[in-house]
């Protein structure tokens, strides 16, 4: 679709990942099942939205019509649109129960990567745990959605953090 696009390969979660406790379980019977359709229904390419810019919801919106379901982006990201992703899908038509969307998690001030959000507090958060909480909740205003399918920490050139700090 576009030569700046990322196209990565989607694997299901495993049965050992569903099974574990607030790993991959949907919340409910209904969402559970849902999830179970849109998985054994997702094509196993992603579109990735990284370099898309100003034509990033036009570029999602294509893609989604040629038959991409699985949607990649990044919040906090320079690379990338996120909220051209939320425009873009919801301008596909297809309803959100029908798609994956997947964004990432960038730690504030990460070189290179950051970019602070129009909603953004003047004040950086002061934990970990007020960064990733700050970031679903852009996320999803973006998204233009109330649930995201996957969320990555994206941290390859940040400092390294405790796990259970950013879990919680």
């Amino acid at each position: 679709l576009n030569e700046m696009s990322t196209v990565i390969e989607y694997r299901a979660p495993s049965k050992e990942m569903e099974d574990m406790p607030g790993k991959g379980v949907p919340s409910s019977e209904s969402d559970a099942e849902a999830q179970a359709s849109l998985v054994s229904h997702v094509a196993p390419l992603a579109y990735g939205t990284k370099g898309g810019k100003d034509r990033t919801a036009e570029l999602v919106s294509q893609a989604i019509s040629t038959g991409f379901r699985v949607i990649v982006t990044g919040g906090h990201h320079q690379a990338h649109n996120e909220s051209g992703v939320g425009i873009g899908w919801k301008s596909s038509g297809i309803p959100r129960e029908q798609l994956f969307l997947q964004t990432c998690f960038v730690p504030w001030g990460s070189p290179n990567d950051f970019q602070r959000q129009p909603t953004d507090p003047k004040e950086p958060p002061k934990t970990i745990e007020e960064e990733v909480h700050l970031s679903i909740k852009t996320s999803l205003e973006n998204l233009q959605t109330s649930f995201l399918n996957a969320y990555i920490f994206h941290n390859f050139r940040a400092k390294l953090y405790d796990y259970n700090e950013i879990m919680r």
